[in-house]
């Protein structure tokens, strides 16, 4: 194997070596590599079982000639390709198979006493990021979706979190002063928002958050967490008044 191609050797989707999953990740490490298929994967299918790595690796070039017939499944699960992120600027091509039964789904909204809305399905088999181009070639697509996430029911006293690219929104909570918002959904499939709490609930990792994703609801002092997430304004709780919306005020000392 060569420093700039990658031959895929194995229709599994577990990441180890002659995986699709392992060949992204090794032209993620070195651009300009080439990903090609043994012949021996001719009509074969490659089935996730989780989101694929994004594609950053400039000049990456995804080939399916040396196995005609290729598949690559999403499982009705999951969208296929992702080219880019949010920074890098990446150029990629790919040519030369079918992307079947991928699914670009919206996060739902998280419950509330105004559920937050679902998120935008984007994408479908492939998506592209804005700091990204992709050149296509001799693709099929094949019973490919995108479809946005519901929005969120009636629940407690607070607002629920927003639905996220593929993460779902977290639950608002009524707490023992101030009510709790859900976190905003994040990143990728299972990068869900924390739920309300008094303290704070942190966000779900996603496939490609690795643990930053979705934020922390907002606690219970009304400050949105690290990450994000959390509505803009808090709710006191009491027996006799469960939705008063707090204003703030800002209060300078003399003396």
């Amino acid at each position: 194997m060569s420093p700039d191609t990658y031959v895929v050797t194995s229709n599994a989707d577990d990441g180890s070596t002659g995986t699709l999953r392992a060949a992204i990740m090794y032209a993620n490490a070195n651009p300009g590599t080439t990903i090609s298929f043994d012949s021996m994967l001719t009509g074969a299918t490659i089935t996730l079982t989780s989101e694929l790595p994004l594609i950053l690796g400039d000049q990456t070039i995804i080939d399916g000639s040396g196995a005609p017939d290729l598949t690559i499944s999403g499982n009705d699960k999951f969208r296929v390709f992702f080219v880019g992120d949010t920074t890098d600027a990446v150029s990629a091509t790919i040519e030369n198979l079918t992307i079947s039964h991928a699914l670009a789904k919206g996060g739902n909204g998280g419950s509330g006493a105004i559920g937050g809305g679902g998120g935008a399905g984007l994408g479908g088999g492939i998506f592209v990021s804005s700091h990204a181009s992709l050149a296509i070639s001799g693709l099929v697509l094949s019973h490919d979706a995108a479809t946005g996430g519901n929005g969120g029911g009636l629940g407690a006293a607070e607002v629920g979190g927003g639905g996220g690219m593929g993460g779902n929104g977290g639950a608002g909570a009524v707490g023992p002063l101030f009510g709790a918002a859900g976190g905003g959904g994040g990143f990728g499939v299972g990068a869900d928002g924390g739920n309300g709490s008094h303290t704070g609930g942190n966000g779900q990792s996603g496939q490609f958050t690795n643990g930053a994703a979705g934020g922390k609801a907002r606690n219970g002092s009304g400050t949105g967490g690290a990450s994000g997430g959390g509505a803009p304004v808090a709710v006191i709780s009491s027996p006799a008044e469960p939705l008063v919306a707090v204003v703030s005020v800002a209060v300078t000392a003399t003396g």
